[in-house]
């Protein structure tokens, strides 16, 4: 019988809502392994037992991962990070352009799901705090998880909030595969990943001002991912946004569209100088900054195919 069989009737023997240590079940197998091999194997068990709790350690930083995320979670069981590579770039692009030293600055993860982008940030020595933003209620619990497992906790702060342009409460829409896809619910007619039908729960609803009135503005980093909503947390950030501390967008076409954001977004980035493009699944070049302005023109190019709901990019604005 085959290893990735050994491993599947192993599993098999426990109940589906403990955590399974690899270190103790599959450890051999993953050092064995390919990418191919572990994306088999979460495969495999995903289909067999969704909400299976798997502690992944292919990469520096150990995650709890939930086997019901067809997405982020898979990415980080197989190939051990998710997105890293653009944190990187964000950052040594910031010190270029601002000529600054972010080692002692604070992160503010905005839409931090389980910490794929504050952990190997703190725990690499990129920054030195950070402050993680996470409503779902599932999801703040594994990220606190995963901030203890990491022995972070002295260097997080976290909030289970949702964070807009006003207070008080929201209704919040929960995706059955993809933990990186819950968010605020709103009526619209873009109906791509079945919002309409999908469960909702209430959430406090906070603005960024009131919730984070004494951030130093001057030694921090912004990075927004919430699904469309990007220009509504950027609303309720007018205090801090006079410093002009660093951000780090998700700019996903279909999101903005159904929020109808992109104005907001627009006012609340006046005064900012220019942006570049860090990651993009639609051929736009990146790295390469242009003139705030000239977001207008990105946007005009791309909400086309916000009809493709899974084309997206990241910005870096200055």
């Amino acid at each position: 019988m085959g290893l990735f069989q050994n491993v599947m009737n192993s599993l098999r023997l426990f109940n589906k809502n403990e955590v399974y240590d690899l270190d103790q079940f599959v450890e051999k197998f993953l050092l064995q392994s390919t990418e191919w091999d572990r994306a088999r194997l979460y495969d495999a068990i995903s289909k067999r037992q969704t909400g299976l709790l798997l502690h992944a350690r292919q990469s520096i930083e150990p995650f709890i991962v939930d086997t019901a995320d067809k997405f982020m979670s898979r990415e980080v069981f197989i190939t051990g990070s998710s997105q890293f590579d653009t944190v990187r770039t964000a950052f040594d692009l910031i010190s270029r352009e601002r000529g600054v030293d972010l080692s002692d600055a604070t992160l503010i993860d905005v839409g931090a799901n389980i910490g794929v982008i504050s952990i190997p940030t703190i725990a690499r020595g990129l920054c030195a705090r950070a402050i993680a933003i996470e409503p779902t209620p599932s999801t703040c619990r594994l990220l606190r998880a995963n901030v203890a497992l990491n022995g972070l906790e002295s260097q997080f702060t976290i909030y289970q909030v949702a964070l807009s342009d006003r207070e008080g409460e929201a209704l919040f829409e929960l995706s059955d595969d993809n933990t990186g896809d819950n968010r605020l619910s709103i009526d619209a007619v873009d109906n791509a990943y079945n919002e309409a039908s999908r469960p909702k729960i209430s959430v406090p609803l906070k603005r960024f001002d009131n919730l984070l009135p004494d951030i130093d503005a001057t030694i921090c980093v912004i990075w927004i991912d919430v699904q469309g909503f990007e220009g509504f947390v950027l609303a309720g950030a007018s205090a801090v946004l006079k410093n002009k501390p660093p951000l780090v967008l998700e700019f996903w076409p279909y999101g903005m569209r159904r929020t109808k954001s992109f104005p907001l977004l627009m006012k609340a980035l006046d005064g900012y100088d220019r942006y570049c493009v860090l990651f993009s699944t639609l051929g736009v070049e990146t790295a390469v900054f242009r003139p705030t302005a000239d977001l207008n023109n990105l946007w005009d190019s791309v909400a086309p195919l916000a009809d493709e709901p899974t084309q997206t990019m990241d910005i870096l604005v200055l």
